[in-house]
């Protein structure tokens, strides 16, 4: 082993020692786990995550990098569990030293910018889906999710073009539509909208992203009825996706139905708490 191979293993077993442990790190004294106990140890892991289990499994794999540290599965188990266990920014830290070490670093998107973002950390979520981008720039879910971390921070002029990009290699692809036909609409091309809307719920008729897309359109030309339907068909789709109640109840104050927003807005507060169960 070269000194430079040993440093950057140095490197990557400290930061893994002192991510988990509040220990001196000292690489040489790593404890060697024998082969049938580290199998014993990944399939206790895996089992009590199966199990619901997740501190169990947690500790188990944290067993498993204490001796191999840059072990690329249990570095992505363990951010799985951490996802799990709703400890968003713990589940990024250990994306991104999977990101270091793995083979196919990218198996890290689009989890790695997701966790950021439910930390609360929206510019590092950006950051890491442009990251991803550039491990793999034609793959289609990394440029949708880069995309929607674009729209997020209100860059649409960047984000159009990968939604279109992503549209090419699939056009029926939900989230790529429902995205752009957004985009579409707040520079005011309906008719554009219209159209790639139109086109996908022709192939998923039921497809909730899309039908709140189509309703956007719909009342943004006044056909607050259109708009209604279009809702009240995703929400039996998806009972418990607040945002559809939410633009419902925009769509009934337009047409004069306040009562009707207003039980919309209260349903959209139960479905998020739903959610977040």
């Amino acid at each position: 082993m070269d000194g430079a191979f040993r440093r950057a293993a140095g490197s990557l077993a400290c930061a893994a020692a002192l991510w988990w442990t509040a220990s001196r790190c000292d690489v040489s004294r790593r404890p060697a786990l024998e082969p049938a106990r580290a199998r014993a140890l990944w399939d206790d892991a895996v089992s009590a995550r199966g199990e619901g289990r997740l501190n169990a499994s947690l500790g188990a794999v944290r067993r498993l990098l204490a001796s191999y540290p840059g072990e690329p599965r249990y570095l992505g188990f363990q951010a799985e569990i951490l996802e799990l266990a709703r400890r968003p920014l713990d589940a990024a830290r250990s994306w991104e030293l999977f990101l270091r070490v793995a083979p196919f670093p990218a198996d890290a998107c689009p989890s790695l910018g997701r966790d950021y973002v439910l930390a609360g950390l929206a510019a590092r979520g950006l950051d890491a889906d442009r990251r991803c981008l550039a491990l793999d720039p034609s793959k289609p879910d990394l440029m949708i999710s880069y995309a929607l971390a674009l729209e997020r921070a209100r860059r649409d002029a960047e984000a159009e073009p990968l939604l279109a990009g992503a549209l090419k290699q699939n056009p029926n692809d939900a989230d790529a539509v429902a995205a752009l036909a957004r985009l579409l609409v707040r520079r005011g091309d309906l008719d554009a909208a219209e159209k790639i809307t139109a086109a996908a719920l022709a192939v998923s008729p039921g497809n909730s992203d899309v039908l709140l897309a189509a309703a956007r359109v719909s009342e943004e030309r006044g056909d607050f009825k259109a708009a209604r339907e279009r809702l009240e068909l995703a929400i039996r789709r998806s009972p418990d996706y607040g945002d559809l109640y939410r633009a419902l109840a925009k769509v009934l104050a337009k047409a004069g139905d306040d009562a009707g927003a207003g039980r919309a807005r209260a349903a959209a507060a139960a479905a998020d708490a739903r959610s977040s169960r």
